[in-house]
């Protein structure tokens, strides 16, 4: 297509390669090409600019893999291991929506670093239906490494990759090009190779890995097998698909082979569903995805969101495909495994539930709190979970009623949390969380009353297989060897993945692992942004700087907003911003985490929540004082949230976590003798109240349908509930004349008219804008109802990929 050249980049005064070719580029390709130039990773040849007939790419010395194969078939050992550095070039493309559709051992250079994958220049970010060529008419594919679906002219997608990639490998294997219905092996080759290459080839694509992490994986475990080894084909028979599962430990019907213990990890990420988001832990976004790694180690459980519908999905980890359990619609949370990894259990609706993983429907084990933080399935049939403020229950995984094992020491606690089963089923490790939010790591057993204290870290505690506890400090994950029949930690615990998505007030995090070596987790850090937003979506304009916000509250008049702000150290403090100048003043500076804030109707004080030295409870401070504050009400062992201040001042409106009628509202009078009085405390949850303008309503979300949707009261005296939404809906919002109602359904901003305030009479609430990929975390209302200040979240647990390690222990620590 042109010539290549040497050159240097004057400016930054590097070596470069350009590349000229014969015709000018279109548009588009330069729009492509643009976003081609986002890729960094050590095995693409990184495009640095694009002109009108040129390419300006990194100069890499050494050897294509075309010349390479001149000299004929290479050894199995740099076949795997330039194969799998293939895969993770191929894998980094695709995860940004680019597929190369021209990968060839001539775009394959060889250099000291390892493989280069050249070319990306020439991908599609997209393969409109029709197209085999790239945008530009001057670039075209190679017939002899398209895959049927590219030679026929139908729409491509990553597959192509995979199917040029098995090319390749053959083409490495053999020292021969393959053909299409071409067998591309010898009897020379090991049957685990074989399998992983021929799936590659498949003619449906739908046969073929989806994606080129998978084929890395299996690489991986080709490689984990001794030179000399061969087994009988027919251990191999049913082809990559038994590989993969015969190293995650289990493949029935065939021999048990274990991958050693120092063979090297395999990582790959898993995305939530296409055009859905990954649930993170409820009320605690920051600990991520709600997931569960099933004991043989070969599904994923988590909970996800697909066109508003929240569902319990399982990821097949031999197959890459994910799917919703039928019946788990609803508010499922907090998935776990049966020790046969054939049922999983979860909570919902305050009931504790199971479903087989083949299908079915899902039936009730028992009554459980729904704020209950994780569960564990014991080896004798036990379950445990958690009533955090009461204690860890104990029921028969075939239902029946919960019995306590642990309780809880009010007078120096505040919750027991996240039981987790050891191997003998009798054992197990749980949290206590002391009135400073630290947690301690005890060993409990069913068969007896008293437990032993293990360790002290902010982090739940889990047992993987074999002799290892993992948990998190500092957003690390660590493992540390553990003696399970003595019950004693040994050695010094070691790193195993870093930035890991945390909420140390309750030690949660997204991990989870098999008994067979197989680790998932979730990382990243979650960023939000105050962005102003008018009725038809548009940004107007960004308030302040990116960082961890929650709860925007503006002051009646508008002109400021209170709102919460974490920092790198995990300490929450209110901060309010003025809107016109954009200036943050910082309004409490405790070691505390503060949250909820709601304005007082003058503007001049602000009600909030916080853990000073207790479970989050209420107090109010003025903007003009220079104390931290005074005490609305004393603790009292259950979790509080300021929701609401009254436009005349006489009642707050705040949040209860009772452990037995769930999330309640409460009233607390700010006169008087403030007597606080339930408002909305049924077996359901209720929260988020919001007060009208004119103080006759409050509009609030219950869980009774079993999924969160916005009703409306009378206020004080409740009357019956109105729905408002349908099809779910959070976030209920007032304009300030009352004129309006506001709510969010899925990622959707809604309104609904109020046309008669004697009787609530209002129009169908229709969408006002949606958010698209940037998540509505909260929002509040400009005073004339024309601009909403939205927190949009730049990175969420709900995009974040989960990351999947095959053995993990032969991973080297992020130190090394």
């Amino acid at each position: 297509m042109g010539a290549v050249y040497r050159g240097r980049d004057t400016r930054l005064d590097r070596p470069v390669a350009i590349k000229i070719v014969h015709e000018e580029f279109s548009e588009r390709f330069q729009s492509e090409a643009r976003a081609i130039s986002a890729l960094n990773h050590p095995h693409i040849c990184t495009l640095y600019d694009v002109g009108v007939n040129y390419l300006v790419m990194e100069l890499v010395e050494g050897q294509t893999l075309a010349r390479t194969l001149e000299g004929g078939p290479m050894p199995r050992q740099l076949v795997l291991r330039y194969g799998m550095q293939i895969c993770e070039a191929l894998a980094a493309a695709h995860a940004k929506g680019i597929v190369h559709r021209d990968l060839k051992p001539a775009n394959i250079i060889l250099a000291r670093s390892g493989v280069k994958v050249l070319d990306f220049g020439v991908a599609k970010v997209e393969a409109p239906e029709g197209e085999t060529v790239a945008a530009s008419r001057v670039i075209a594919g190679t017939p002899a490494y398209m895959a049927p679906e590219q030679l026929a002219g139908r729409r491509c997608d990553a597959r192509v990759d995979v199917y040029a990639l098995g090319v390749v490998l053959a083409e490495m294997i053999t020292g021969t090009r393959a053909t299409h219905g071409t067998p591309v092996v010898t009897a020379d080759v090991p049957p685990p190779l074989t399998s992983v290459v021929e799936r590659c080839l498949a003619e449906d694509p739908d046969e073929r890995w989806h994606a080129a992490a998978d084929v890395k994986w299996a690489l991986a475990q080709a490689a984990a097998q001794p030179a000399s080894d061969r087994r009988s084909p027919v251990i191999w028979a049913a082809g990559a698909v038994a590989a993969i599962a015969l190293t995650i430990g289990l493949a029935a019907g065939m021999r048990l082979v274990r991958t050693p213990v120092d063979a090297a990890a395999v990582s790959f990420e898993v995305s939530p569903p296409d055009g859905g988001s990954f649930q993170p832990f409820p009320g605690a976004s920051m600990a991520g995805a709600d997931l569960a790694m099933a004991p043989n180690g070969r599904s994923l459980a988590f909970v996800a969101t697909l066109d508003g519908q929240t569902q319990l999905w399982i990821r097949d980890l031999a197959s890459t495909r994910s799917h919703a359990l039928s019946g788990t619609d609803g508010a499922p949370m907090h998935p776990f495994w049966s020790p046969d990894s054939r049922s999983i259990a979860y909570f919902d609706a305050g009931k504790l539930k199971r479903i087989e993983a083949a299908g079915g429907p899902p039936r009730d084990i028992s009554d459980a709190h729904t704020g209950a933080w994780t569960g564990t399935w014991g080896a004798r049939g036990d379950i445990l979970f958690a009533a955090p403020a009461s204690g860890i229950f104990r029921v028969s995984a075939n239902g029946g009623a919960p019995t306590t094992i642990t309780r809880v020491d009010t007078a120096a606690e505040r919750e027991h949390l996240a039981p987790h089963f050891l191997p003998d089923g009798r054992r197990f490790l749980y949290t206590a969380t002391d009135t400073n939010f630290r947690n301690r790591v005890y060993l409990g057993s069913t068969d007896s009353s008293s437990s032993a204290l293990l360790m002290q870290v902010n982090s739940r505690v889990e047992y993987a297989a074999p002799g290892y506890l993992l948990f998190v400090r500092d957003r690390t994950l660590l493992a540390q060897h553990f003696d399970e029949r003595a019950a004693v930690l040994q050695g010094d615990a070691f790193p195993v993945a870093e930035r890991l998505q945390y909420f140390p007030p309750l030690g949660l995090a997204p991990f989870s692992a098999s008994s067979t070596g197989v680790l998932a987790y979730q990382t990243g850090t979650i960023v939000s942004r105050l962005v102003w937003v008018d009725r038809s979506g548009r940004e107007e304009r960004m308030l302040g700087q990116p960082a961890n916000y929650y709860f925007p509250r503006l002051s009646p008049d508008g002109r400021r907003v209170a709102i919460a702000v974490l920092d790198q150290q995990y300490r929450q403090d209110l901060y309010v911003f003025d809107v016109v100048r954009g200036t943050a003043t910082r309004f409490t500076a405790t070691p505390s985490i503060e949250s909820s804030p709601a304005w007082s109707p003058d503007g001049r004080r602000i009600a909030f929540a916080s853990d000073r030295g207790a479970p989050p409870f209420l107090h109010q401070k003025a903007l003009d004082s220079g104390s931290d504050g005074e005490a609305l009400l004393p603790p009292d062992g259950t979790l509080t949230a300021v929701l609401d201040w009254s436009t005349d001042g006489r009642s707050l409106l705040y949040l209860r976590a009772d452990p037995v009628t769930n999330a309640d509202v409460w009233v607390l009078p700010m006169e008087g003798d403030r007597k606080p009085a339930p408002l909305l405390n049924t077996k359901f949850a209720e929260s988020d109240a919001r007060l009208s303008p004119d103080g006759r309503w409050v509009a609030y979300v219950s869980d009774e349908s079993g999924r969160p949707e916005v009703y409306v009261r009378s206020f004080p005296k409740p009357g019956e509930p109105r729905t408002i939404s349908n099809g779910g809906g959070v976030l209920p919002r007032w304009r300030r004349d009352g004129k309006e109602l506001f709510y969010v359904s899925g990622n959707q901003m809604m309104a609904a008219a109020i046309r008669a305030d004697a009787n609530f009479e209002l129009d169908s609430p229709g969408a006002l804008f949606a958010r698209g990929s940037a998540r509505i975390v909260d929002f509040d209302v400009a005073p004339d109802g024309r601009s909403f200040l939205v927190n949009s979240a730049v990175t969420s647990p709900e995009n974040l990929p989960i990351t999947i390690v095959v053995n993990w222990r032969g991973a080297p620590s992020p130190s090394r």
